[in-house]
């Protein structure tokens, strides 16, 4: 049989008993197919790396401008803000009730400086504004952030109070321990969503 000048056509099987065409148009169609593919894989390649240093940008800008000094500030009175707007008008509601002895914006002087109690409280929730916004945008986004700022105000703060503030100022631990926890739970959470909500406004106003 006479292959000179015809065509080769091999037909081979591969392991998968796929039949190969070894002919040269198949040859160049498979390096085409091939040529193709890593194209699209290399383009899908360069896509992603591009979208993870997109997303790693941002997360380095969200945390420059979570722990700038203007936006450590706003924090801070948000926080002190809070106490009277949030915490203080669930504190009014609460003795209004019946159910805490406690009277909302108290102005006894406190000890060793004889700060107002209302204005001591301000300032603590200012502090505690400041640390809220240095460690929950680490952390948190998006909807688990304002979930993060109510839970977190709520237990870190309560918490806090009960086994550290109430030892050093009256000694021991508090009488009520569990009822203690939940009123201070919830005027806590009160503080903590007030601060993320005042503070997302601040920082509206501020980039406007």
């Amino acid at each position: 049989m006479d292959l000179t000048g015809a065509t080769a056509m091999l037909v081979l099987r591969d392991r998968d008993g796929l039949a190969v065409d070894t002919s040269a148009g198949g040859i160049r169609a498979r390096s085409m197919a091939c040529t193709g593919a890593s194209g699209l894989s290399t383009t899908l390649l360069s896509t992603t790396l591009e979208e993870e240093n997109m997303g790693t940008s941002s997360s380095i800008d969200a945390s420059r401008a979570a722990t700038s000094p203007v936006h450590l500030a706003l924090a801070f009175v948000a926080g002190a803000l809070a106490v009277p707007i949030f915490h203080q008008s669930l504190l009014w509601i609460l003795h209004a009730a019946g159910i805490v002895p406690i009277a909302p914006f108290n102005m006894a002087p406190t000890k060793p400086l004889g700060i107002p109690d209302i204005v001591s409280i301000s300032f603590w929730g200012g502090v505690w504004g400041v640390v809220f916004a240095l460690t929950l945008p680490r952390w948190f986004r998006g909807t688990a952030y304002w979930v993060a700022a109510v839970v977190a105000g709520g237990l870190a703060l309560t918490l806090v109070f009960m086994f550290i503030v109430w030892p050093l100022k009256f000694g021991g631990l508090p009488p009520d321990p569990f009822g203690l926890f939940i009123i201070g739970f919830l005027l806590n959470a009160a503080w903590g969503i007030g601060w993320a909500l005042l503070l997302h406004w601040f920082e509206r106003m501020r980039s406007a």
